[in-house]
């Protein structure tokens, strides 16, 4: 029997490598894969029946008991590493070490994120070797939602795949959701985030900029310092639509306007003009309204004084201090700038988190009137500029750079820069913002100040009640690559992929020789 037993055991491991082999070839338990593992599961069984003698015999020894104590233990390990390992799966938990946050997302991106309501399907086609950039950022989207699926593919191995959704270059991405598609080329977050509001949004907002008066242009092909065209880009860039609003030619706001938004207008409005925009406020309608100094009359301001707010004439001065080493000795040197900055921001959804700095130049500053609280409107001072500041009143003095601070004559610091107001519950009314700089926005200052821009577009969105997309946006990570030449690419191959190891394996060698001599 003992023979014969040696060869049931050949047989049946033979049979079940057979079975094993082909369910890995295949994939799947085909039947072939069924029989060869069925059979050798057999002949392991009928081998123990034959030799049941034998088998309780071994499993009487101490050793056999030994043995089985360390597998159960074994056993446990495995089912403790295998547990702890789904749970981290399932919950994972993640630390971005580099400087510029490179493999962290936007606080936008997660909030759009976890807003999701839909599934959304990503299928980028990149080819293999420069898939991995790609990847990783899809796999940090899907960190973040369930609801967020991707693929990324090869168009060279999938051409087929390729050819039916139009794929033309390496690098195209396509979002898909609830029937309806976006592209993107040349993949990065910001365009990613904004590919997916785009997607995800159901309602196209359309922003009237007022005309005719003087104020600052927002076509995307005026690209002039003073131009809005870059915050133009960035509304579009989330679905919202711009377009001229010609007041003086119609009697009223058009119906579909979201947002109607007046940026730094140097004539006064009509009566006519200011009429249509009270009528389109009080029936719940959105204003952004964005002044400069030295417009003595803009037309609105018994529209903003029945709110609860009034336009200070005077022009924003911050003076700051810092200290120079001269002849004499450290000497203070005391400057005042024309570009106030905020010192600090008003509790309001715009600002919930908001912990980057703006500037606003050449600003007048915003009074909240002391009765505003029994008015129509709830009133929050939104940017606040510093106590060093002051709203200078002598422009003549100004003008000589003669300028400085007047108790008895200027406006003492802090002062107000942007004031947000929101009907109040039972009243009749919309949203209103009020900025008295229009400058801050602009082309020039857009990316001068690391807040500017998130601020304005905080603002729009309230404004809009797209509150789920007040945050901090994505911007480009920042290319930490090192540049060589080729000789210092040859110099660093030489020392650290053959003298280093060379040398530690040559200082390993004298070590054993030397001992071997003692």
């Amino acid at each position: 029997m003992g023979n014969y037993s040696k060869y049931i055991i050949y047989g049946a491991s033979l049979s079940l490598l057979t079975g094993l082999f082909l369910y890995v070839v295949n994939n799947i338990w085909t039947t072939a894969g069924i029989v060869f593992t069925s059979a050798g599961g057999g002949l392991l069984f009928l081998n123990i029946v034959l030799n049941r003698r034998n088998v309780m015999s071994f499993i009487g020894k101490r050793s056999t008991k030994y043995g089985a104590n360390a597998i159960m233990l074994s056993l446990i390990i495995l089912g403790i590493l295998a547990l702890g390992n789904f749970s981290l799966k399932r919950h994972s938990w993640r630390v971005d070490t580099t400087s510029s946050g490179q493999y962290s997302l936007a606080k936008q991106t997660i909030s759009v994120l976890r807003g999701l309501e839909k599934e959304v399907k990503v299928t980028a086609f990149q080819s293999e070797m420069q898939s991995g950039r790609i990847r990783d950022l899809l796999e940090e989207y899907s960190h973040h939602s369930g609801k967020f699926i991707y693929d990324v593919m090869d168009p060279d191995k999938n051409p087929d795949i390729a050819k039916k959704f139009g794929i033309k270059k390496y690098g195209e991405l396509v979002i898909q959701s609830g029937g309806r598609e976006e592209r993107i080329q040349d993949v990065n977050e910001e365009k990613l985030t904004n590919g997916l509001i785009k997607l995800i949004s159901d309602k196209a907002h359309k922003i009237y900029f007022l005309s005719g008066h003087g104020e600052k242009s927002f076509e995307l092909s005026v690209e002039n310092r003073e131009s809005l065209s870059l915050i133009t880009g960035e509304l579009n860039k989330v679905n919202y639509q711009t377009e001229t609003l010609h007041l003086f030619q119609q009697d009223s706001v058009p119906e579909d306007a979201s947002l109607v938004l007046i940026a730094g207008a140097e004539k006064s409005l009509l009566p006519r003009e200011v009429g249509a925009l009270r009528e389109y406020l009080s029936g719940g309608g959105s204003l952004m309204l964005m002044f400069e100094p030295r417009v003595e009359d803009s037309g609105i301001d018994e529209l903003l004084s029945d709110i609860g707010v009034t336009l200070q004439n005077d022009i924003v001065l911050e003076q700051s201090a810092s200290f120079i080493i001269s002849g004499g000795g450290l000497k203070r040197n005391m400057r005042v700038s024309l570009e106030p900055t905020a010192a600090g921001y008003g509790q309001h959804r715009i600002t919930e988190d908001f912990r980057l700095a703006s500037a606003f130049p050449t600003a007048r500053s915003l009074q909240v009137q002391e009765n505003s609280e029994s008015g129509d409107y709830d009133l929050t001072e939104l940017v606040l500029t510093s106590g060093s500041s002051w709203g200078e009143t002598d422009f003549a003095l100004l003008d000589k750079n003669q300028a400085g601070f007047d108790e008895n004559r200027d406006n003492p610091g802090p002062v107000v820069l942007a004031v947000v107001g929101k009907v109040k519950e039972g009243r009749e009314g919309g949203r209103i913002i009020v900025v008295g700089d229009s400058d801050f926005p602009s082309n020039s200052y857009l990316e001068r100040a690391p807040g500017n821009k998130d601020l304005f577009l905080n603002m729009v969105s309230w404004l809009l009640e797209d509150e789920s997309l007040i945050s901090i946006r994505p911007r480009d990570p920042e290319d930490r690559r090192v540049s060589m030449t080729l000789k210092q690419t040859k110099v660093v191959f030489w020392l650290l992929v053959v003298m280093l190891p060379v040398s530690i394996l040559g200082f390993g060698i004298g070590v054993y020789f030397k001992r071997r001599k003692y």
